[in-house]
């Protein structure tokens, strides 16, 4: 993991740089939730930062590409 973020329901999100994804832990669980699934090849899915923006979208960034990703849960690409 390479970033986390705590939502105000005390989700958890955690970027995973060799899965290419995010992944959310609610409280108490034993299984997280992905979230965003980038695919093994995705250089602007290797995140430092992990930033929730709205209930369903989250910063991410990118160390390859110098820059910043906003990604909607659910979807394999960034906006």
């Amino acid at each position: 993991p390479l970033g986390l973020a705590i939502d105000d329901n005390q989700n958890l999100y955690v970027a995973e740089r060799g899965n290419h994804r995010v992944t959310k832990w609610v409280p108490n669980a034993t299984s997280g939730i992905v979230m965003i699934d980038a695919g093994a090849t995705r250089s602007e899915f290797d995140g430092l930062l992990l930033s929730l923006y709205l209930s369903n979208q989250v910063y991410v960034s990118s160390e390859s590409d110098s820059a910043v990703y906003l990604w909607t849960f659910g979807s394999s690409s960034p906006s």
